[in-house]
């Protein structure tokens, strides 16, 4: 068997594990006695359509055109995800601002809240004049 062949196989084999998988997860969801037991097939289902993609890799194939692409970014290595612009650092600072600046006021209307509650609000001094 030559390696387009053996390709062949693989994306046919690839494509009847796809259909168990969903097979599986339609067992999974039904909530049949076996939960546990079809979860981890479930598993080593996908596990399965895993090995065989890398082994496709491995010869040089292309994924079929009809292969839902997954459309996600990239996700980023640790090092670049934790370095931030400028203005990523001043957005993150302003919204910590603002959050605390709404916190601060909500306990200022909690306070006078309880004080009115309790009588304890402030009251406009009264203009005392003595007459005489």
């Amino acid at each position: 068997m030559n390696d387009k062949n053996i390709q062949e196989v693989l994306h046919d084999l690839r494509k009847q594990i796809d259909a168990c998988i969903k097979k599986a997860n339609d067992l999974r969801q039904s909530n049949s006695g076996a939960g546990r037991e079809i979860s981890l097939s479930h598993t080593k289902l996908q596990e399965a359509k895993m090995w065989i993609g890398k082994a496709l890799g491995e010869l040089g194939a292309e994924l079929p055109a009809d292969y839902p692409h997954d459309n996600a970014e990239p996700t980023p290595d640790p090092e670049t995800k934790a370095k931030k612009t400028d203005e990523e650092v001043e957005d993150e600072q302003d919204k910590d601002q603002e959050i605390a600046n709404d916190q601060n006021d909500e306990a200022k209307a909690e306070e006078k809240a309880e004080d009115e509650e309790t009588g304890k609000a402030e009251k406009p001094e009264e203009d005392i004049t003595v007459k005489e």
